[in-house]
């Protein structure tokens, strides 16, 4: 699932396989549109039963490594794993 509001995107799926493939798409209509996606303010928030990240998991956007976060807030709604 895709969320967007003006330039914020939230991307919402149950797989780390999904995660890949919305990355790579929005890669591609990035480059096809000339735009940019800035790495440094986006993250990766990982909601599990059994612990957060694993530490096989990496997420890279055009070869830059995305960060893991606990939360994140997003158009005001703060999403947290210690709630």
């Amino acid at each position: 699932m895709l969320l967007s509001f003006a330039d914020d995107i939230a991307i919402i799926v149950k797989t780390p396989t999904e995660i890949h493939n919305y990355l790579y798409n929005l890669s591609t209509y990035c480059n096809h549109w000339g735009l940019h996606a800035n790495i440094v303010k986006a993250k990766i928030m990982v909601f599990r039963k059994r612990g957060g990240v694993l530490s096989c998991e990496r997420w890279n956007y055009n070869g830059q490594l995305m960060k893991a976060v606990n939360y994140f807030n997003y158009l005001g709604v703060v999403f947290n794993l210690y709630m």
